[in-house]
C-alpha cells in the first residue's frame, strides 16, 4: 500500500508505525519461541498454572537487557512498547475526528459515526495505556473445568462490543461508501480487533508454555487494525478536499 507523496505528514506516520511495529513483533516472536525453553519443568507448563510464568521468569537474573527486553515487551503491561501501540489508537481516533470536523455536513447519521468511532477509539488509546480493563476485570471471575479461577474482562464487555461491532460495520458502508477499496480495509482492520478479542478470550485455555504464541498472534492483530484505520481514514481525510470540490461541481450542473 502506498501513501500519496503529497501528504509528507501521513507518510511519515504510516512509515513509523510500520518499522517500530516490526521490530516489536520480532521481539515478540523471538520469546515466543525462546519461552518454551526457558521453562524449567515442561511438563509443569504444558498446564494452564497461571503464576509459573512470572516464577519461572522470576529466576532469570537481572540485568540491564532483561530490562530493556520487559521495557519493549508488549506482553508486559505500562512500558514503552504498551505506549507505543497506544499511538496508533489515538492516531486513528484523531483522523476519525478530523473527518468529522472536515465535513460539510456534521448533522447526519454518518457525521456522528465519526465523531463516535474517533472519541471510542481514543478511549481504547486511554484504556491501553492505563490498563482500565484489566483492572476492571479483576472483580469478574472465570472457572476453568480443572478448577482453576481466572478474573477476566471479557465476559462483561463481549455484548457491548458486540453490539459496537454491528454498528461500526453499518456505520463503515455508508460512510466510506464512495470508495470501495479503503471501506474494505477499514473493514479488514475492524475484522482484526474482533481477532483480538477471540484470541483475548481463548488466553486462558492455552498452555504457559504456549502462551506467548496467543499474545504474537492478539498484539499482531491489535497493531494491524489500528494499522489499517490510520491508513483508510488518512487517505478519506486527504481526499475530502478533492470529493468536496467534486461533489460541487456534479451540483452546479
Amino acid at each position: 500500500m502506498k501513501i500519496d507523496p503529497k501528504h509528507s505528514w501521513v507518510k511519515a506516520i504510516w512509515k513509523t508505525f510500520i518499522i517500530v511495529d516490526v521490530l516489536l513483533m520480532l521481539l515478540l516472536a523471538a520469546m515466543a519461541v525462546a519461552k518454551p525453553l526457558m521453562m524449567a519443568d515442561t511438563p509443569r507448563a504444558m498446564t494452564f498454572d497461571p503464576g509459573y510464568t512470572e516464577r519461572a521468569s522470576e529466576r532469570v537474573p537481572d540485568s540491564p537487557l532483561k530490562t530493556l527486553v520487559f521495557k519493549f515487551d508488549l506482553c508486559k503491561e505500562n512500558n514503552v512498547a504498551v505506549w507505543f501501540s497506544s499511538l496508533h489508537f489515538t492516531c486513528a481516533g484523531l483522523l476519525a475526528l478530523l473527518v468529522f470536523f472536515s465535513l460539510p455536513q456534521r448533522k447526519n447519521i454518518v457525521a456522528v459515526g465519526w465523531l463516535l468511532f474517533g472519541l471510542a477509539t481514543l478511549y481504547i488509546s486511554l484504556d491501553e495505556t492505563a490498563t482500565l480493563h484489566e483492572d476492571i476485570g479483576e472483580h469478574f471471575s472465570i472457572s476453568l473445568p480443572d478448577g482453576v479461577v481466572f478474573y477476566d474482562w471479557v465476559p462483561l464487555y463481549a455484548l457491548p462490543l458486540a453490539v459496537a461491532v454491528v454498528l461500526s460495520v453499518l456505520w463503515m458502508r455508508r460512510a466510506l461508501a464512495g470508495n470501495g477499496r479503503l471501506r474494505r480495509l477499514a473493514y479488514a482492520g475492524l475484522a482484526c480487533w474482533v481477532g483480538v478479542f477471540l484470541f483475548e478470550a481463548s488466553a486462558h485455555y492455552w498452555p504457559e508454555a504456549l502462551s506467548r504464541v496467543e499474545i504474537f498472534f492478539e498484539e499482531g492483530l491489535e497493531l494491524a487494525g489500528a494499522l489499517l484505520f490510520v491508513y483508510a481514514f488518512a487517505h478519506y481525510l486527504v481526499t475530502l478536499p478533492d470529493r468536496g470540490v467534486e461533489e460541487k461541481t456534479a451540483q452546479e450542473a
